[in-house]
């Protein structure tokens, strides 16, 4: 893997990417494993197949 790209992780679900984020993303727990793990986000709206947010 090229060390000056970063890797984002999709919000992906059964249901809107946009939901996914707002119910899980967002509660404490996932907020402390992101910032632990330093893990990347994109949410993503595969319907209007638009970028939501980039979250770093």
């Amino acid at each position: 893997m090229d060390c000056d790209r970063m890797t984002y992780y999709p919000s992906v679900s059964g249901f809107s990417n946009r939901e996914t984020y707002q119910t899980f993303f967002q509660s404490r727990f996932a907020q402390i494993v992101l910032a632990r793990h330093q893990l990347k986000l994109i949410v993503y709206e595969p319907i209007t197949e638009e970028v939501i947010q980039w979250i770093n």
